[in-house]
């Protein structure tokens, strides 16, 4: 089992919140687009 925790969101990066995020589920960066794609990698692997 594994648990990976979520890649670089807009709230965590300190920028402000796009106009369709949600509070507690803002989105994910393009580094975090970027990190999630590389762990994706990793576990297929």
């Amino acid at each position: 089992m594994y648990l990976i925790r979520h890649g670089e969101t807009s709230s965590n990066a300190g920028k402000p919140r796009g106009e369709h995020e949600h509070a507690h589920d803002p989105g994910l960066t393009e580094r975090g687009k970027c990190q999630a794609a590389l762990v994706g990698k990793r576990m297929a692997a």
